[in-house]
């Protein structure tokens, strides 16, 4: 493929001599509004691990591209490839070169590459309060998935008979999580579901996983651990569609997993659901209990490229 060149910007493959500019400008440029990058220039030992460590990564976690402008590296972007989607990491431009199409450049020949690779979607994460470059992907065409989740307070409250959490070993307990991602995700994330599925399903690590049982019925998986010291709780919650709005059940599960924390039941959690569709049904019972959709720290974003992808 031909690098991409315009009058005063051209596109080029990184090559081995760039590595060491490129690492410096992720510190120079990624500092202060991406939250790994941040903790590790705040850290002197992370810090000297970070300028050792990153030229290697940035050699073989996927393919580089620079910006060239007035004859130095302006700006660069990296890809790696799933089996339907192609992943875009570290973009950063020069401050001095903001605001002039240098990461549209890029992800503009990034989007080609995955093109002609048969790539179905391109995938990027963003950091939520990196408004800027928010703002620029949404303005190419990607698509936020499911970037929000509900904290609030807990008033405890009476279980309806019938309802029940199994505790599960962890690796059943990943299995099942994964199930009712999956699940999830056809229903409340339909756009997108298929890619997400295959290629964005992550299981979190520690806590503990429960069963989630209506009339020893199962309809859903869950996911707790303490966050916030001991006074706010992670609970993710995963349901069949058909009990995502149904108020009982959802409040009651959630009552019995906190009965069950060491702790007792909190003042307040942090309370995620496994997709969009779920959330929004949620909206008009846990608003009125006082909680507030809280945007997550890290924010997936997609695009769609082929129309005949597998992935439709």
């Amino acid at each position: 493929m031909e690098p991409m060149n315009s009058e005063w910007l051209a596109v080029r493959s990184v090559q081995l001599k760039d590595m060491w500019t490129l690492t410096r400008m992720a510190f120079t440029n990624m500092t202060g509004v991406d939250q790994q990058f941040t903790r590790m220039a705040q850290h002197p030992v992370w810090r000297l691990a970070g300028y050792v460590a990153l030229p290697f990564y940035f050699w073989t976690a996927g393919r580089g591209y620079k910006a060239l402008a007035d004859g130095q590296i302006v700006g660069c972007a990296f890809v790696h490839f799933l089996a339907d989607s192609a992943v875009v990491f570290n973009v950063n431009v020069n401050r001095a070169y903001r605001r002039r199409g240098v990461a549209r450049a890029l992800l503009a020949h990034l989007e080609t590459v995955a093109r002609q690779r048969g790539a179905g979607w391109l995938a990027l994460q963003v950091d939520r309060d990196n408004v800027p470059a928010g703002t620029l992907y949404e303005g190419l065409g990607f698509r936020q998935i499911h970037p929000d989740f509900w904290r609030g307070p807990w008033r405890t409250m009476p279980v309806t008979p019938g309802l029940a959490v199994e505790p599960l070993r962890q690796r059943l307990g990943q299995r099942l999580y994964r199930h009712y991602a999956r699940l999830e995700l056809e229903h409340g994330e339909s756009w997108g579901a298929s890619v997400l599925k295959r290629e964005f399903v992550s299981v979190p690590a520690g806590g503990q996983f429960w069963r989630c049982l209506v009339g020893q019925q199962e309809v859903g998986c869950a996911w707790v651990e303490d966050g916030d010291g001991q006074q706010r709780p992670l609970v993710f919650l995963l349901l069949q569609p058909q009990a995502w709005a149904q108020e009982m059940v959802t409040l009651g599960l959630v009552q019995l997993l906190l009965e069950h924390r060491a702790g007792g039941v909190p003042a307040g959690l942090d309370l995620f659901c496994g997709s969009s569709g779920h959330h929004a049904a949620l909206a008009p019972l846990l608003q009125e209990r006082g909680f507030v959709a809280t945007r997550q720290p890290r924010i997936l974003m997609l695009k769609k490229l082929l129309s005949n992808s597998a992935t439709q």
